[in-house]
């Protein structure tokens, strides 16, 4: 294995075992499981554009119930849009209060939504993400990057998969993302804030998601891991993709 590879990977095993760090608790988890659709909390994302691009990432044959939807050719463009943007204090104010709003609703226990929202109005979900991505060379100030990192992470919870071992397919999802995203003209032209706000909230659910995945597995707690996964794998078969039925190689996410 070349030296350069496992740098690469121990970097990578450093920044996932951070998420294992943050405590949170059941209500959290619940809450956060019970409200992992994006429609409503991000403009983007709730207009249909932003998942029928995604939709687009995953092979034919794993685009769950995808028949009828429009899906988007991610043939290669030159040059693609960066995706990075700029970040403003007011959006991020904005689109926490969406989120919180959103898992607020799931429950009425005045504890788990005084802890819900200390989870959303406290920095502490969003600055282990940051390093999770910074660490690993990628950024959270770039939608690209992030969403990759989304659907890695999700990943990892569905499958148990570990993509310390696939640096190279990491990056092949953050290249096939941000050519999906590019591929359509509305989403090419976001402003920062449409791209912010996405980021915000797929921040704070795969931060959850995979801190609760690498918690539940460590404390051998399998009918709660499997709980987890499950709503993982419903939430994200909304976005057309099948995450049980993909596996990380060095070229991405392939069907099994």
């Amino acid at each position: 294995m070349r030296i350069a590879t496992l740098a690469i990977m121990v970097t990578l095993a450093l920044a996932t075992a951070a998420l294992a760090t943050l405590v949170l608790s059941p209500p959290v988890l619940a809450a956060t499981a019970r409200a992992q659709g994006m429609t409503g909390l991000s403009s983007i994302y709730g207009a249909g554009v932003f998942r029928q691009a995604v939709i687009a990432l995953a092979p034919n044959a794993l685009r769950a119930a995808a028949t009828g939807r429009e899906t988007i050719t991610t043939a290669s463009q030159a040059p693609a849009p960066n995706f990075a943007f700029r970040r403003s204090d007011r959006v991020d104010a904005v689109a926490r209060q969406r989120l919180l709003d959103s898992l607020l609703a799931t429950t009425t226990d005045p504890d788990a939504q005084a802890e819900i929202r200390d989870s959303v109005t406290s920095d502490a979900i969003w600055t282990k993400f940051d390093s999770v991505l910074s660490m690993a060379g990628y950024s959270a100030s770039n939608l690209a990057d992030v969403t990759a990192a989304y659907y890695i992470i999700n990943w990892e919870v569905v499958s148990g998969g570990d993509a310390i071992l696939h640096p190279a397919g990491v990056r092949a999802v953050r290249d096939a993302v941000a050519a999906a995203l590019a591929a359509n003209p509305r989403l090419a032209a976001m402003t920062d804030a449409e791209m912010q706000e996405t980021a915000v909230i797929m921040a704070y659910k795969a931060t959850v998601a995979g801190s609760a995945a690498r918690r539940l597995a460590k404390a051998g707690d399998e009918v709660g891991l499997a709980r987890l996964r499950d709503a993982v794998h419903r939430s994200v078969l909304t976005h057309g993709i099948d995450l049980a039925g993909l596996r990380l190689t060095d070229r991405g996410l392939d069907p099994r």
